[in-house]
């Protein structure tokens, strides 16, 4: 949030998630943060999508990492 702009800090968010690669750490919140600044705007349909889409890649990373893991146990 933008000095209570949430319009701003869509904008933002919007920016900056453009720049950094899907996979980056930040990049789930940084999509978390910009669900928060849609809802402020009224905008729950892109905020819940925003949620589902940092929901779906949390459970990736957690399963890559699960799977590294296994892997380091197995050798």
């Amino acid at each position: 949030r933008v000095s209570g702009d949430p319009s701003a800090a869509v904008a933002r968010l919007r920016t900056a998630l453009e720049h950094i690669g899907e996979y980056e750490t930040d990049y789930i919140e940084l999509l978390q943060e910009l669900a928060l600044a849609q809802e402020a705007l009224g905008d729950r349909a892109a905020a819940l999508d925003s949620l589902r889409r940092a929901h779906v890649l949390a459970q990736k990373a957690a399963r890559s990492k699960y799977d590294l893991e296994l892997g380091w146990l197995r050798t």
